[in-house]
């Protein structure tokens, strides 16, 4: 353990044994943020796990595991404050998940420290007819759609910043390095998770019943993958 800024004793690392055998390191926490929540541990296998969290809600925006520690960019525009933006800009007047989009036009997203030394895959869902750019570079159309938003798609290199600017709203922001396993969360306002994200950006659409009970787990294209009933001394129907 360690004392971390002078307030919150943090653990350093994780080690076991069996029997007599020397400790072996399960886990080395190497990064904290502010609120005391750990952001960079490298794992007992060598790969690195990075974790995004909602400011002081103690909620994990996202994680990724990956060979290179390297950092990872992820927002849904639900909260203020979480990149280099105009405030003015998030909007809730259409959203592709939460309640949060942002309008690019005259507004553009200014993001820092990356790793200049790590290949990065972008996507974000942009509203039809909406355009984005990264560093004046194009993103390409992935073919997916859904509701009036389309997937759009890049890669980047060597870069430890960029700039996404363009026109239209965009929403659903992720910068992950390749080869990299990323989960991605939204939650609504009772901090239930309305929807997830892979590393391949495809999207499950979780609904909640009216006691806040996960109910349906759907897919990108609204098809039901799992749904759950609660029933009190009755017999299961569903």
């Amino acid at each position: 353990y360690y004392n971390y800024q002078g307030k919150i004793l943090t653990l350093d690392s994780l080690q076991s044994s069996f029997s007599s055998a020397a400790p072996v390191l399960d886990m080395a926490i190497l990064q904290y943020d502010t609120y005391g929540n750990p952001i960079t541990i490298k794992q007992r296998d060598g790969l690195f796990r990075k974790y995004i969290w909602a400011k002081d809600r103690g909620i994990v925006q996202a994680s990724c595991v990956s060979p290179v520690n390297a950092n990872v960019v992820f927002t849904s525009f639900e909260y203020p404050g979480e990149l280099s933006w105009t405030e003015a800009s998030r909007t809730s007047s259409k959203s592709f998940t939460g309640k949060m989009a942002y309008q690019l036009s005259g507004a553009s997203i200014s993001i820092t420290g990356l790793d200049a030394a790590s290949r990065y895959l972008i996507y974000t869902w942009t509203e039809n007819g909406a355009s984005c750019t990264v560093d004046g570079v194009s993103l390409t159309y992935s073919g997916r759609s859904l509701n009036g938003w389309r997937l759009m798609s890049g890669t980047l290199t060597s870069k430890s910043q960029c700039v996404i600017s363009g026109s239209g709203l965009v929403d659903h922001l992720m910068i992950i390095p390749e080869k990299s396993v990323f989960e991605g969360n939204v939650y609504d306002d009772a901090y239930h998770i309305t929807s997830k994200t892979d590393n391949r950006a495809s999207i499950n659409f979780y609904e909640y019943d009216s006691m806040g009970r996960l109910k349906v787990i759907r897919d990108q294209d609204g098809y039901v993958l799992k749904q759950i009933d609660y029933q009190y001394k009755a017999p299961l129907t569903k």
